[in-house]
């Protein structure tokens, strides 16, 4: 056994996935052993930010949760990619809130050579979208691009059926344990991603899937692409977060166009008035990486495939990808409401028996979110009113005119996760706005 890899574990368990103390820690004391064997006055130190609670789960010493993962993992074909493995992507460096270790199964491609975009969109997703989705996906994988998805209902699925069906790769990022198929109709999916590219989650063996980790996973999909492209996003989508993400951390984000009016064009298209590059085919993104990646890119590749890029309902059918869709020329409702692309309402049950790891503390339950409303500034109360205690609370603590790291909200008494999506949900209100830097501030 390699026992590195259980400090490892426990160091992720004691402070959960997305915590910004990480790399503050290790820049002190280098290993998650010595992490494990500080004082409590050292780790104040070295990180005054660590709350009570913070200080209480690393003062646990306990190892048993990590050994269970560890044969868990071992019995049932997981490995595990930590912080320090050479393999670990340098994308993921850059952030402010990189993953501790991922859970994965399947192949990793090559992180540190091949260009990585990521394809998202709203699981609602129209005839047009789906279509486009799937060519320009299927174009980018035969040139050679990694295709980097969520897994979840409607785009992310399509591209990454695109990029294996183009003889590609792709990389699926959940946000439930690897062991917990969400969503369960793509079960049979992700075992066919498994044998011909990479699942990968920051959360451990038999975690399900909760509103509170998507927003969480949405920031390793964008961190780990060189750019993001959203297909088919009205203003309520959770693709949009994705967006925010790549911005914030300093990725490149494209966007294609839709008819004005249609349901899933008003995201994309703001997207786009407001800086996103247009996207009318896979070339257009590709030629933006002919310096950096000429030995890994299959440059004019496109013009060659004739139509075998087209839309393919029979690839999606066979690999069992989700691929309904809404009417491609609904109108816009006058409130929309919020579409967290693939997070669930409420916390649902794992398809597969339990696993025999211990069980966390139960996340505090999600607020039911009120339809989005335009938003003036006299106007902050009334749709406060519409929102949980949760929200209320961390808007209350953005100050009025300087911006604020979200490592400083953690005061709030709320964990990351329920920071991102508390953050999330004030975002797509329109209360707040997300800065470069992965800065806060009020709208």
């Amino acid at each position: 056994m390699n026992k590195d890899r259980l400090f490892w574990i426990w160091l992720s368990r004691r402070l959960g996935p997305g915590c910004r103390h990480y790399m503050a820690l290790l820049e002190r004391f280098h290993t998650p052993y010595e992490v494990f064997e500080a004082s409590e006055d050292s780790l104040v130190e070295v990180c005054p930010e660590l709350t009570a609670r913070d200080l209480a789960a690393l003062a646990d010493k306990n190892l048993d949760e990590a050994y269970e993962i560890v044969g868990y993992c071992s019995r049932n074909g997981i490995s595990l990619l930590c912080y320090d493995d050479p393999r670990y992507p340098l994308t993921y460096r850059s952030l402010v809130d990189p993953p501790l270790l991922l859970y994965y199964r399947g192949k990793l491609p090559d992180f540190q050579t091949k260009l990585h975009i990521a394809v998202v969109g709203t699981r609602k997703m129209s005839e047009y979208g789906r279509r486009t989705a799937y060519k320009i996906a299927y174009e980018l994988a035969a040139a050679g691009t990694v295709i980097v998805s969520g897994m979840a209902l409607g785009i992310d699925s399509v591209a990454a059926c695109a990029a294996l069906e183009a003889g590609g790769t792709t990389v699926a990022i959940l946000g439930s344990g690897i062991d917990v198929p969400y969503p369960t109709e793509h079960a049979k999916f992700q075992e066919i991603i498994e044998s011909r590219g990479v699942v990968m989650t920051e959360f451990a063996p038999g975690v399900r899937p909760l509103g509170h980790h998507f927003p969480m996973r949405n920031r390793l999909i964008s961190g780990l692409a060189q750019g993001t492209l959203i297909v088919d996003a009205d203003e309520g989508s959770g693709a949009l977060i994705t967006a925010d993400r790549a911005l914030a951390q300093g990725r490149a984000l494209y966007a294609v166009p839709a008819n004005i009016g249609d349901r899933n064009a008003s995201g994309t298209n703001r997207l786009i008035r407001e800086g996103a590059h247009v996207v009318l085919a896979a070339e257009d993104i590709l030629n933006e990486y002919k310096l950096l990646y000429r030995g890994a890119i299959r440059f004019g590749q496109s013009a060659t495939l004739g139509r075998k890029s087209d839309y393919n309902g029979e690839a999606l059918a066979r690999m069992g990808v989700y691929s309904r869709t809404v009417g491609g020329n609904s109108r816009i409702p006058a409130q929309s409401g919020i579409d967290t692309s693939d997070a669930p309402s409420a916390p649902t049950a794992p398809t597969r028996a339990p696993t025999p790891i211990r069980k966390a503390k139960a996340p505090v339950k999600e607020e039911q979110v009120a339809p989005t409303a335009t938003v003036t500034a006299d106007r902050s109360a009334e749709l406060l009113a519409t929102m949980g205690e949760r929200e209320k609370r961390v808007f209350e603590a953005i100050p009025m005119d300087n911006p604020i790291a979200i490592d400083r909200l953690l005061s709030t008494g709320y964990g990351m996760g329920e920071l991102l999506a508390a953050l999330s949900l004030l975002e797509i209100k329109g209360l707040i706005q997300t800065l470069p830097g992965g800065l806060y501030c009020r709208a």
